[in-house]
């Protein structure tokens, strides 16, 4: 699921990749990116996947080889959650599918609003048989995940969610485009608090480790708050010495008290998760945005344009970098033309012609990365 568990950590708990970072597959896709700001989600040896032109892709976690596609007629949204043999993804039209994994057919699926914009916001999650879907109308859905029918709802009173919701200990969390974060306890469905901010935030993402609910907001700070009362613990706002008013951050990824952070102005910072000072911070050679860490067996996975990053934990030492592949030039197909294309035009200093590597995933020793090309898409697994 989006950020690994229900906490919304980004924390693995498998093994990963201490050397090398050599690929083991690569499947490259006919379409022009796949969802920039979701990530892989692997269950049962296969991995889903949404992409910017409709399909939700399912491919073998192994051999990389497309198992099936599930089209519901437009795009699909944010990354889909899987639990016991089901994958639950909304679509672009509003409407939130359930999909038998092994043969990519539908189960049901529930209207919960007239359209779906943004990438992660709309990413389910899936507990104790009921999946907690956002919607844009400022209404949080609880479905039963055998029957797709609602069991119940809660209204933020018309602000829009702008992040998927997170649970930990029987507590859902989400945040609005005001820049709130809410806490409802799941068994009374009742509000226990809500935090306001003072400063500016974009969406904001909650999680949740030791007690605390570390809050990134894709915006210029980083909030902990103390999840029994919602009162602010420490703020982190980095130096900013770039032309731009302030350095915009990426969902935090927390393992072994320590949060992990990226910048727009290409360096990863990790923090001490109680106090917020920080411990390191390491500079890449080009922009993270929109790709968020994420952590596994002690290395911080972090996507660049054109590089993934695997970095130590605890020192914040590089242990390897692996340069995205170019995409094959397919002259026969739709759009085979243009690569080559923009290659030139960028070479003339026209035109920007780059890759994204997107929010990793971490599976059984194997690291999972989409490869966002301006024409063609590549989803790699490395080992």
């Amino acid at each position: 699921m989006f950020r690994a568990n229900p906490q919304r950590t980004g924390f693995y708990n498998t093994d990963g990749v201490h050397q090398g970072g050599k690929l083991k597959w690569k499947l490259q896709l006919t379409i022009p990116y796949l969802a920039p700001d979701a990530c892989p989600v692997i269950a049962d040896g296969l991995i889903c996947i949404g992409s910017s032109q409709g399909p939700l892709y399912s491919v073998d976690a192994q051999t990389g080889q497309q198992k099936w596609t599930f089209n519901a007629g437009c795009r699909a949204i944010g990354s889909p959650s899987i639990a016991d043999g089901v994958v639950y993804v909304g679509t672009s039209d509003g409407t939130f599918y359930a999909i038998v994994l092994q043969t990519g057919q539908q189960k049901w699926k529930f209207k919960i609003a007239e359209k779906l914009a943004g990438g992660e916001y709309y990413s389910p999650i899936v507990a104790n048989g009921v999946i907690y879907v956002s919607s844009p109308d400022g209404r949080l859905y609880a479905l039963a995940t055998q029957t797709g029918q609602q069991i119940w709802s809660f209204s933020n009173k018309g602000n829009q969610l702008t992040s998927p919701p997170t649970i930990a200990d029987g507590i859902l969390y989400f945040g609005s485009h005001d820049g709130c974060l809410v806490s409802v306890d799941l068994e009374t469905r009742k509000q226990r608090w809500i935090f306001q901010s003072t400063f500016h935030l974009g969406p904001f993402q909650s999680a949740i480790a030791d007690g605390i609910a570390y809050c990134g907001s894709r915006g210029p700070t980083l909030v902990a708050l103390d999840i029994q009362t919602g009162e602010p613990i420490w703020v982190f706002e980095p130096d900013n010495n770039t032309l731009l008013p302030f350095v915009l951050l990426t969902y935090p990824a927390v393992a072994d008290g320590i949060i992990c952070v990226g910048g727009s102005n290409s360096v990863i910072y990790a923090l001490d998760g109680s106090t917020g000072q920080q411990i390191w911070a390491f500079r890449t050679e080009s922009e993270l945005l929109p790709s968020c860490p994420v952590i596994a067996d002690g290395i911080v996975y972090v996507g660049t344009c054109g590089s993934l990053w695997a970095i130590e934990l605890q020192t914040g030492q590089p242990l390897w970098k692996f340069d995205s592949p170019e995409p094959e030039l397919r002259l026969k197909e739709p759009r085979g033309w243009l690569p080559q294309v923009g290659k030139w035009a960028a070479a003339m200093g026209w035109a920007s012609y780059s890759s994204k590597v997107c929010s990793p995933s971490v599976a059984d020793g194997v690291v999972y990365i989409e490869v966002c090309h301006d024409f063609y898409a590549v989803l790699c697994a490395l080992h």
